[in-house]
């Protein structure tokens, strides 16, 4: 047995996508025999998607309570597919789906790195998905349980990268359009877009968006769809209402932390102080990201790493719980990769990063433990470090 898994260790790098299923499986089948397949988040969207077929009003509050609605009208569309099955059986179904989304984003990272390096072991590729995956395993189990979309976002961002990288401009363009729809973290490629002079996806993009926009015309009378778009533009108005103070613990965001471990603690954070800071901070990040661009214009595939870079700023900017930072799985696969080709104190702050996001267990580091991880944002530390782990790797002309 232990000869038929080394031979397939060695000898194609499926043999990880497998074992990595495999173990998603069995903690489907764990939740289930525990009772504790709940998943809250796609009961979210379940319920949506059924109020949405029969015209109903999406957000409802009062009713559903804190796990009710936030998310755009076409975004309950997209789910409308898993009302063919009860809630119990549909919620497995989505389990399976994210489980195989997981598999088929490492699949798409690999594909890339072999176009890049034609002589790759395929024992170290399959080496570098497991420990990946190991990793991030605190993100993985939470998105499964919870049932959550992060990761569905996060495949959909690889996957365009993946097209982005072969010049495709519609299939990319439409992935892009429908992400913006369940949550609009994928804005953060617009700039980025511009500059590429990827214009005629853009095109497509704004008409697909415009397809997207008019799909509720299909259950809803126009005044009621304008309603729930009013609804659904409530909904975020509240959700930016409701950012934390710079001070605030479990505030993982850059601006936050940089202001908490510095001398900045100092000022006195009037609204106009916050505004002037936050722009800095975003024109200093604007400035390192072009600087990673000019370096990478003469390399073999540099959307690689700057996919990566703009992906794992999305939990860095918003405001948000460390759930998020499932982002980073690309850019922990790309530092576990070149992880010999660091320098040494490079390679401290990497083993150091990777411990601070993926660390946070809570199981094994009890409650006490994990309420100070999280109130002191080490994962928001941890994600600093790789970023800088990134920046290396472009200087040096790595990746």
């Amino acid at each position: 047995m232990l000869g038929i898994l080394k031979k397939y260790y060695h000898g194609t790098s499926l043999f990880s996508l497998l074992i990595l299923y495999i173990i998603m499986l069995a903690f489907l089948v764990m939740e289930i025999n525990n009772h504790r397949l709940w998943m809250n988040d796609f009961k979210v969207y379940y319920t949506a998607s059924g109020r949405f077929i029969k015209g109903e009003t999406l957000y409802q509050p009062l009713i559903d309570g804190h796990f009710h609605y936030k998310y755009s009208p076409p975004a309950a569309f997209f789910f409308t597919p898993f009302l063919l099955f009860p809630f119990s059986v549909a919620s497995v179904l989505y389990w399976l789906i994210n489980s195989a989304l997981v598999c088929l984003g490492f699949y798409l990272i690999l594909k890339l790195l072999q176009s890049r390096h034609t002589d790759i072991p395929i024992s170290r590729l399959n080496f570098v998905i497991l420990l990946t995956a190991l990793i991030m395993s605190v993100h993985l189990e939470r998105e499964l349980h919870l049932g959550q979309v992060n990761h569905l976002l996060l495949v959909t961002y690889i996957a365009i990268m993946f097209l982005f990288v072969q010049n495709r401009m519609v299939a990319p363009a439409i992935l892009w359009a429908g992400s913006l729809f369940i949550k609009p973290f994928g804005l953060i490629f617009l700039p980025y877009f511009i500059v590429k002079r990827k214009y005629g996806m853009l095109i497509y993009g704004l008409l697909f968006l415009i397809v997207f926009l008019m799909i509720p015309f299909l259950f809803y009378s126009p005044v009621a769809m304008w309603k729930e778009y009013h609804y659904w533009l409530s909904e975020m108005g509240l959700e930016l209402a409701q950012k934390e103070g710079f001070l605030a613990a479990g505030n993982h965001t850059i601006f936050s932390i940089l202001v908490r471990y510095t001398p900045l603690r100092y000022l006195h954070f009037n609204d106009q102080l916050k505004l002037i800071y936050q722009l800095f901070i975003l024109v200093l990040i604007s400035g390192i990201f072009l600087y990673l661009l000019k370096k990478g214009r003469r390399m073999n595939k540099p959307q690689i790493l700057e996919f990566s870079f703009l992906i794992s700023l999305i939990p860095m900017l918003s405001f948000t719980s460390y759930n998020a930072f499932g982002f980073f799985e690309l850019t922990v696969f790309l530092v576990v990769f070149h992880f010999s080709d660091f320098s040494k104190r490079i390679k401290i702050a990497a083993i150091i990063g990777v411990i601070f996001v993926g660390g946070n267990i809570h199981d094994i580091m009890g409650h006490k433990l994990w309420t100070l991880f999280n109130d002191w944002s080490l994962v928001g530390i941890g994600a600093l470090l790789l970023m800088v782990g990134l920046v290396f790797l472009r200087k040096e002309q790595i990746i």
